[in-house]
Protein backbone atom coordinates (compact mmCIF):
# COMPACT_ATOMS: atom_id res chain seq x y z
CA UNK A 1 0.00 0.00 0.00
CA UNK A 2 1.59 3.22 -1.13
CA UNK A 3 1.16 6.44 0.85
CA UNK A 4 0.80 9.53 -0.82
CA UNK A 5 1.91 12.80 1.18
CA UNK A 6 0.46 16.12 1.05
CA UNK A 7 2.91 19.38 0.03
CA UNK A 8 3.09 21.09 3.19
CA UNK A 9 1.89 24.56 3.33
CA UNK A 10 3.47 27.25 3.38
CA UNK A 11 1.88 30.53 2.74
CA UNK A 12 -1.74 31.68 2.92
CA UNK A 13 -2.34 31.60 -1.46
CA UNK A 14 -4.75 29.39 -0.91
CA UNK A 15 -7.34 32.52 1.05
CA UNK A 16 -6.36 34.52 -2.14
CA UNK A 17 -7.92 37.75 -0.26
CA UNK A 18 -7.16 39.29 3.24
CA UNK A 19 -10.06 41.27 3.86
CA UNK A 20 -9.04 42.58 7.20
CA UNK A 21 -6.19 44.45 7.61
CA UNK A 22 -4.82 47.92 9.15
CA UNK A 23 -2.78 49.17 6.53
CA UNK A 24 -3.13 52.52 5.84
CA UNK A 25 -0.44 54.97 7.31
CA UNK A 26 -1.45 57.28 9.99
CA UNK A 27 -5.15 57.04 10.37
CA UNK A 28 -5.75 54.35 13.32
CA UNK A 29 -3.82 52.04 15.13
CA UNK A 30 -2.20 50.47 12.43
CA UNK A 31 0.50 51.18 9.86
CA UNK A 32 1.74 54.79 11.25
CA UNK A 33 4.28 55.94 8.29
CA UNK A 34 4.34 55.03 4.32
CA UNK A 35 7.23 52.99 4.58
CA UNK A 36 4.96 51.33 7.51
CA UNK A 37 2.53 50.04 4.89
CA UNK A 38 4.44 49.24 2.60
CA UNK A 39 6.51 46.87 4.21
CA UNK A 40 3.54 45.37 5.51
CA UNK A 41 1.72 45.19 2.04
CA UNK A 42 5.01 43.59 0.60
CA UNK A 43 5.47 40.98 3.95
CA UNK A 44 1.45 39.92 3.49
CA UNK A 45 2.26 39.75 -0.38
CA UNK A 46 5.37 37.43 0.45
CA UNK A 47 2.79 35.04 2.68
CA UNK A 48 0.86 34.63 -0.11
CA UNK A 49 -2.25 37.64 -0.48
CA UNK A 50 -2.84 38.17 -4.24
CA UNK A 51 -5.14 41.10 -3.06
CA UNK A 52 -5.55 43.05 -0.02
CA UNK A 53 -8.27 45.46 1.54
CA UNK A 54 -7.83 48.35 3.98
CA UNK A 55 -10.23 48.42 6.85
CA UNK A 56 -9.19 51.32 8.52
CA UNK A 57 -11.17 52.14 11.92
CA UNK A 58 -13.98 54.51 12.03
CA UNK A 59 -14.78 54.79 15.61
CA UNK A 60 -16.48 58.31 16.66
CA UNK A 61 -14.04 59.15 19.62
CA UNK A 62 -10.66 57.88 18.68
CA UNK A 63 -10.40 57.64 14.90
CA UNK A 64 -13.16 59.65 13.51
CA UNK A 65 -12.56 58.73 9.75
CA UNK A 66 -14.62 59.59 7.12
CA UNK A 67 -14.71 58.36 3.47
CA UNK A 68 -13.09 61.58 1.85
CA UNK A 69 -9.78 61.34 4.22
CA UNK A 70 -9.37 57.43 3.85
CA UNK A 71 -9.84 57.89 0.02
CA UNK A 72 -7.38 60.36 -0.11
CA UNK A 73 -4.75 58.46 2.06
CA UNK A 74 -5.31 55.46 -0.18
CA UNK A 75 -5.18 57.01 -3.42
CA UNK A 76 -0.95 58.15 -1.97
CA UNK A 77 -0.50 54.72 -1.42
CA UNK A 78 -1.43 53.34 -4.16
CA UNK A 79 0.83 55.58 -6.06
CA UNK A 80 3.52 54.89 -3.49
CA UNK A 81 3.43 51.01 -4.08
CA UNK A 82 3.49 51.62 -8.10
CA UNK A 83 6.35 53.36 -7.10
CA UNK A 84 8.06 50.59 -4.81
CA UNK A 85 7.15 47.88 -7.43
CA UNK A 86 4.98 46.30 -5.11
CA UNK A 87 2.10 44.14 -8.08
CA UNK A 88 -0.70 43.59 -5.21
CA UNK A 89 -4.01 44.93 -5.38
CA UNK A 90 -5.11 47.39 -1.84
CA UNK A 91 -9.00 47.81 -2.00
CA UNK A 92 -10.78 50.42 0.41
CA UNK A 93 -13.11 50.14 3.20
CA UNK A 94 -13.60 50.18 6.84
CA UNK A 95 -13.67 48.44 9.68
CA UNK A 96 -16.94 49.99 11.82
CA UNK A 97 -17.23 50.20 15.38
CA UNK A 98 -21.21 49.92 15.96
CA UNK A 99 -21.53 53.24 18.05
CA UNK A 100 -23.64 56.21 17.68
CA UNK A 101 -21.44 57.79 14.58
CA UNK A 102 -22.06 54.13 12.75
CA UNK A 103 -26.01 55.14 12.57
CA UNK A 104 -25.29 58.35 11.14
CA UNK A 105 -23.16 56.35 8.79
CA UNK A 106 -26.10 53.95 8.43
CA UNK A 107 -29.08 56.17 8.06
CA UNK A 108 -27.27 58.52 5.52
CA UNK A 109 -25.66 55.96 3.43
CA UNK A 110 -22.20 56.63 3.47
CA UNK A 111 -21.12 53.02 4.62
CA UNK A 112 -17.77 52.41 2.33
CA UNK A 113 -18.54 48.83 1.66
CA UNK A 114 -16.91 45.84 -0.93
CA UNK A 115 -17.68 42.98 -3.37
CA UNK A 116 -21.21 41.97 -5.02
CA UNK A 117 -22.76 41.22 -1.53
CA UNK A 118 -22.11 44.92 -0.36
CA UNK A 119 -20.28 43.75 2.20
CA UNK A 120 -19.35 45.73 5.58
CA UNK A 121 -17.06 45.30 8.13
CA UNK A 122 -17.94 45.72 11.73
CA UNK A 123 -16.69 45.63 15.49
CA UNK A 124 -17.73 46.31 18.84
CA UNK A 125 -15.96 46.56 22.36
CA UNK A 126 -14.52 42.98 23.50
CA UNK A 127 -15.66 43.44 26.96
CA UNK A 128 -19.69 44.19 26.25
CA UNK A 129 -21.98 43.90 23.53
CA UNK A 130 -23.36 46.63 21.20
CA UNK A 131 -26.13 48.31 23.01
CA UNK A 132 -28.22 47.94 19.62
CA UNK A 133 -26.11 45.19 18.04
CA UNK A 134 -29.46 43.38 16.31
CA UNK A 135 -31.00 46.49 15.33
CA UNK A 136 -28.15 47.61 13.15
CA UNK A 137 -27.28 43.91 11.96
CA UNK A 138 -31.19 44.01 10.68
CA UNK A 139 -30.91 47.46 9.52
CA UNK A 140 -27.70 47.02 7.46
CA UNK A 141 -29.46 44.12 5.56
CA UNK A 142 -32.83 46.01 5.46
CA UNK A 143 -30.33 48.41 3.28
CA UNK A 144 -29.04 45.69 1.19
CA UNK A 145 -25.66 45.34 3.17
CA UNK A 146 -24.29 42.06 4.14
CA UNK A 147 -22.68 42.61 7.74
CA UNK A 148 -19.81 40.24 8.69
CA UNK A 149 -19.06 40.67 12.34
CA UNK A 150 -15.05 40.77 12.61
CA UNK A 151 -13.10 38.35 15.23
CA UNK A 152 -16.09 37.06 17.16
CA UNK A 153 -14.03 34.97 18.98
CA UNK A 154 -12.43 38.03 20.86
CA UNK A 155 -15.31 38.98 22.50
CA UNK A 156 -15.07 37.82 25.67
CA UNK A 157 -18.96 37.97 26.98
CA UNK A 158 -19.33 35.06 24.09
CA UNK A 159 -16.97 32.69 25.23
CA UNK A 160 -19.54 30.97 27.36
CA UNK A 161 -23.02 31.95 25.65
CA UNK A 162 -22.32 30.71 21.99
CA UNK A 163 -26.46 30.55 22.20
CA UNK A 164 -25.64 34.12 21.07
CA UNK A 165 -23.35 34.04 18.59
CA UNK A 166 -25.63 31.06 17.14
CA UNK A 167 -28.73 34.59 17.32
CA UNK A 168 -26.22 35.84 15.33
CA UNK A 169 -25.84 33.73 12.62
CA UNK A 170 -30.05 33.20 12.30
CA UNK A 171 -29.93 36.46 11.67
CA UNK A 172 -28.02 36.20 8.55
CA UNK A 173 -24.82 37.69 9.87
CA UNK A 174 -21.13 36.79 8.68
CA UNK A 175 -18.27 35.88 10.83
CA UNK A 176 -14.60 36.65 10.50
CA UNK A 177 -11.98 34.64 12.07
CA UNK A 178 -8.73 36.25 12.77
CA UNK A 179 -5.85 33.60 11.52
CA UNK A 180 -3.69 34.31 14.16
CA UNK A 181 -6.76 33.10 17.48
CA UNK A 182 -6.05 30.14 16.50
CA UNK A 183 -2.48 30.47 17.62
CA UNK A 184 -2.97 31.54 20.90
CA UNK A 185 -1.70 35.16 19.97
CA UNK A 186 -4.62 36.49 21.63
CA UNK A 187 -4.33 34.13 24.77
CA UNK A 188 -5.91 30.77 25.25
CA UNK A 189 -9.21 31.59 25.64
CA UNK A 190 -9.65 33.63 22.65
CA UNK A 191 -7.85 30.29 20.70
CA UNK A 192 -10.57 27.56 22.54
CA UNK A 193 -13.76 30.45 21.26
CA UNK A 194 -11.83 30.04 17.71
CA UNK A 195 -11.26 26.27 17.90
CA UNK A 196 -14.99 25.60 18.25
CA UNK A 197 -15.93 27.91 15.83
CA UNK A 198 -14.13 26.74 13.12
CA UNK A 199 -15.42 23.10 13.98
CA UNK A 200 -18.54 24.23 13.66
CA UNK A 201 -18.57 25.93 10.41
CA UNK A 202 -19.90 29.21 12.00
CA UNK A 203 -16.88 31.21 9.83
CA UNK A 204 -17.40 32.63 6.45
CA UNK A 205 -14.30 35.08 5.99
CA UNK A 206 -10.50 34.93 7.13
CA UNK A 207 -8.60 37.67 7.64
CA UNK A 208 -4.89 38.94 9.26
CA UNK A 209 -6.24 42.13 10.97
CA UNK A 210 -2.47 43.31 10.50
CA UNK A 211 -1.75 46.05 12.54
CA UNK A 212 2.10 45.75 12.98
CA UNK A 213 5.39 43.70 11.29
CA UNK A 214 5.13 41.73 14.79
CA UNK A 215 1.89 40.22 13.25
CA UNK A 216 3.26 39.50 10.49
CA UNK A 217 5.56 37.77 11.74
CA UNK A 218 3.61 35.53 13.56
CA UNK A 219 1.98 34.83 11.07
CA UNK A 220 4.94 33.57 9.32
CA UNK A 221 5.57 31.51 12.15
CA UNK A 222 2.11 29.83 12.02
CA UNK A 223 2.33 28.94 7.98
CA UNK A 224 5.92 27.87 8.63
CA UNK A 225 4.72 25.20 11.37
CA UNK A 226 2.45 23.90 9.31
CA UNK A 227 -0.33 24.24 12.52
CA UNK A 228 -4.10 24.76 10.96
CA UNK A 229 -2.70 25.18 7.97
CA UNK A 230 -4.25 22.10 6.16
CA UNK A 231 -7.62 22.62 8.54
CA UNK A 232 -7.42 26.53 6.54
CA UNK A 233 -7.31 25.10 3.32
CA UNK A 234 -10.18 22.42 3.77
CA UNK A 235 -12.28 25.37 5.32
CA UNK A 236 -14.64 27.21 2.88
CA UNK A 237 -13.99 30.40 3.46
CA UNK A 238 -15.48 32.88 0.56
CA UNK A 239 -11.75 34.55 0.42
CA UNK A 240 -10.96 31.72 -1.87
CA UNK A 241 -14.06 32.88 -4.16
CA UNK A 242 -14.02 36.82 -3.71
CA UNK A 243 -13.07 39.03 -6.55
CA UNK A 244 -12.75 42.61 -5.42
Amino acid sequence: MFQFFQKKITDFSFLRTDIHAHLLPGVDDGAKTTDDSLNLIRSLHELGFHSLLATPHVMAHYYPNTRANLEGVHELLIKDMEKAGIPTELRLSAEYMLDPNFEDLLQTNQLMSWGDARYVLVEMSYIAPAPRLETYLFTLQVKQYQPILAHPERYLFYHDNFDKLKALKAMGCHFQLNLLSLTGYYGSHVRRSAEKMLKKGMYEWAGTDTHNLRQVEALKSMAASGQWMTTLLRYPFLNQKLYL
